[in-house]
Order: structure tokens, then C-alpha cells, then sequence
């Protein structure tokens, strides 16, 4: 992404996540569901009900391997915008090559 004129930022954990979102105000945010700290169920909650990171409208799309429905529908309630599975990240990818997620019918 950085190639292609993006400002990208990166975190270690949920905290640090929710700390590099009110610095930067995302238009986009890729969770991973296993973070520590605070998971990404957790944060996606956070930064779609809490003013204070301003990212009630940034798109926000879950990375999971777990193929449990219902932590999925579970997200899905939680306003997040799609998901893709996390394992797709360890191959490269290009413009010409993008990642497929699946959206969610967020309201």
C-alpha cells in the first residue's frame, strides 16, 4: 500500500491500534480478530461507538482464520464493513492482484 502514495500505519496489539487511530483518522482499518490485548471484535466496537477516534465512517475489515460462523456474525452485528482471511496477507499481492474480501451488509 505504501507503494501506491498511501500513509500507512501499523500496530502491535489492540491499544496500540486504537492509539494509532485517533492520530491518524483512518479511511480504512484492517483488524486482525486474534490481537492481543484487545481483540479485534473489541476494537471494532471502539472505534465505531466511541467519538474520540473519529472512525464511525472509515471502513473496517476483519482478518480472520477462524471459520466459525458465529464469530463472524458476531462481527457482522458489530458494523464492520467485510472480512478476508488473514492467511491471504502472507502472499504477495499487487494492484494488479488485489485481495478479495467478503462485505457485510452493514446499514
Amino acid at each position: 500500500m505504501a507503494a501506491a502514495s498511501v500513509e500507512v500505519a501499523t500496530a502491535i496489539d489492540g491499544e496500540d491500534g486504537l492509539e494509532a487511530a485517533k492520530t491518524f483518522k483512518p479511511d480504512l482499518v484492517l483488524l486482525d480478530v486474534m490481537m492481543p490485548k484487545k481483540d479485534g471484535f473489541e476494537v471494532l466496537q471502539i472505534l465505531r461507538h466511541d467519538d474520540t477516534y473519529n472512525c464511525t465512517k472509515a471502513k473496517i475489515v476483519l482478518l480472520t482464520n477462524l471459520g466459525d460462523g458465529s464469530k463472524l456474525s458476531e462481527a457482522t452485528r458489530r458494523d464492520m464493513d467485510g472480512y478476508a482471511r488473514a492467511d491471504i496477507f502472507t502472499r504477495a499481492f499487487t494492484a494488479e492482484r488485489p485481495i478479495t474480501f467478503i462485505p457485510s451488509h452493514r446499514r
